[in-house]
């Protein structure tokens, strides 16, 4: 138990934050005090941490990039870490960045489709269809497997290019049968 200096009330421990600097390792004031005069004195706090940045940028910056130096290791595992326990987030946002969808547009979309790829018609999972859009215009055009996806991108979505690759087959495909 610990008396808040504040609203002077005896509270558990675990009502105030932690302050390594004291001898007893916690804060003051306890947490809803701290709270609230943050709250009644927020704009203030807001424009001297401002004022504080912009007189100091230099400092701030070089201290980051000593900190980001002394402890590349830890943060980039720190990183990995977050990056692990919020897959769904960072797929969520990569989806809204790169085609402007959600996942639950795109899991629509599959649904739509009856879980089958639109170029080659086999059924594919979920987790492994590709959002197919137009690289100038950035419209989606559909879901398709791997392969398909591919094909396009490789052939840099030329209808001609696949047209012409199509016709070889045909001519490919006879000259063998005429061999057998």
């Amino acid at each position: 138990m610990k008396t808040c200096t504040k609203c002077k009330v005896k509270k558990d421990t675990s009502e105030f934050s932690k302050d390594k600097r004291r001898i007893d390792g916690l804060q003051l004031s306890c947490k809803e005090c701290r709270r609230n005069y943050y709250l009644d004195h927020r704009e203030k706090t807001i424009a001297e941490a401002y004022t504080y940045r912009q007189a100091h940028k230099e400092e701030i910056a070089k201290n980051k990039r000593r900190y980001e130096k002394e402890h590349k290791e830890e943060i980039a595992k720190r990183r990995k870490a977050y990056r692990e326990e919020n897959m769904e987030l960072f797929r969520e946002r990569e989806y809204l960045y790169k085609y402007g969808i959600t996942l639950q547009q795109k899991y629509e979309m599959w649904e739509s489709q009856d879980a089958r790829c639109l170029g080659c018609k086999k059924e594919v999972d979920i987790n492994k269809i590709h959002v197919d859009h137009n690289h100038d215009t950035g419209e989606i055009r559909g879901l398709l497997c791997t392969q398909c996806n591919s094909i396009i991108g490789l052939a840099y979505e030329n209808i001609q290019t696949l047209l012409s690759l199509v016709e070889y087959l045909r001519e490919y495909n006879h000259l063998s049968l005429l061999t057998t």
